[in-house]
């Protein structure tokens, strides 16, 4: 009986699927007829960009709002359109929580019409498909490389078809653009502005490196997230090994886990959730070590991390190697004997923690959100010519 009802359940999950995906891609096949576009730029400073939501607490959601507010600084007139026609009100509510001083207009796409501007961007693989119906010069800001977050099968298909349509695909840092280059048939323009981080809002803090050799405590803040690319299972097993191991040379781990919205099912640590900017920074000071996941896209959290004068620990299997050199952070890998033999090396060695962090604040000197959206611009403007 049990079996039976198991079985029938999982007939009826399937078929709510099946029917939720057919609502779901309906409106792309009605909009695309998956040929490439003619995109061309008629001048005009009328930006729309699209997001899917405008949702609080968002590292990307927080890029676009400061990428529009910087481009509204530069004479521009920004608009962020919800393609799920979330209330003006709401939206607005959100866009303060995330960037309190943006700028530009809220609004749903269903009060968007197809002249409104003379350029529509789209940042997320469902809104493609939405700005194709738009009579305006269509462009990409790509943030990660989508697919990958996704099985092989329709949803990868349909995310890996956007980077071939013909939009002009501009991308936070270049990783992106070799990702996609590799997997797909590029048929529109194709630049990248410097990924950056905002520099007002984590200072360097000075602190003392010799004090965990003196005290015999490590406190590590650790970035988890419920999506796979963070490694929000593999982290904390991973870690508890590390704690029982550097327990075993008189080493008290202290592991606090932040970033995740829904609690860790977890014993070896502090599960803080979702911080304010200004609870990540005490975080960030009161820690000796941060430790990151960035498998695909960098994070912003190593930058702000390091601004703030926080030693990093990344994966040698992720991108961070891509934005910074490999003497800017403890590139780890899944041997915990390797991370603690590492760790203690550097403890036992301040000076080389020190060279650590100046390494990699070198690399955060020429970066800011007013240089890449100026970048931004030249693009746009080069299309003029």
């Amino acid at each position: 009986m049990k079996a039976k009802i198991r079985d029938l359940g999982t007939k009826i999950i399937q078929k709510t699927r099946y029917k939720n995906s057919i609502i779901d891609y309906k409106p792309i096949f009605d909009l695309c007829d998956f040929e490439v576009i003619s995109n061309e730029y008629n001048g005009g400073k009328r930006i729309g960009i699209m997001v899917p939501h405008l949702v609080k607490s968002s590292g990307g959601v927080t890029s676009i709002l400061r990428l529009g507010t910087q481009l509204s600084y530069l004479g521009y007139q920004v608009t962020y359109i919800t393609m799920f026609n979330d209330k003006k009100e709401e939206m607005e509510d959100t866009a303060k929580h995330n960037l309190s001083s943006y700028q530009g207009k809220c609004v749903a796409m269903d009060n968007t019409k197809k002249d409104d501007f003379d350029i529509v961007i789209a940042t997320e693989w469902r809104t493609v498909y939405r700005v194709l119906s738009y009579n305006a010069y269509k462009m990409y800001f790509v943030q990660d490389y989508e697919p990958i977050f996704f099985e092989m099968g329709e949803r990868y298909l349909l995310s890996n078809k956007t980077y071939e349509l013909g939009l002009h695909i501009v991308s936070l840092g270049k990783w992106n653009i070799d990702t996609i280059a590799k997997n797909c048939q590029i048929n529109g323009k194709v630049d990248y502005i410097d990924f950056p981080y905002e520099k007002t809002e984590y200072s360097y803090f000075k602190r003392d490196f010799t004090r965990m050799s003196n005290d015999k405590k490590i406190k590590l803040a650790v970035y988890v997230k419920e999506e796979s690319k963070r490694l929000p299972v593999i982290i904390p097993l991973l870690l508890d090994k590390l704690k029982k191991s550097l327990n075993d040379s008189n080493y008290n781990l202290e592991i606090n886990y932040f970033g995740n919205g829904l609690p860790l099912s977890i014993e070896n640590g502090n599960s803080l959730g979702k911080l304010s900017k200004k609870q990540l920074y005490d975080l960030y000071c009161q820690c000796d070590f941060g430790m990151v996941a960035s498998l695909t896209n960098i994070s912003l959290v190593p930058y702000e991390m390091i601004a703030s004068g926080l030693p990093v620990i990344e994966f040698k299997d992720g991108t961070f190697d891509y934005f910074f050199d490999d003497q800017s952070a403890i590139l780890c890998d899944l041997n915990v004997k390797h991370l603690k033999d590492e760790l203690l090396d550097y403890i036992n060695n301040p000076q080389k923690l020190e060279t650590l962090n100046n390494n990699a604040m070198k690399h955060l000197k020429e970066l800011s959100w007013e240089k890449s959206a100026q970048q931004f611009s030249n693009i746009i403007n080069d299309l003029k010519q």
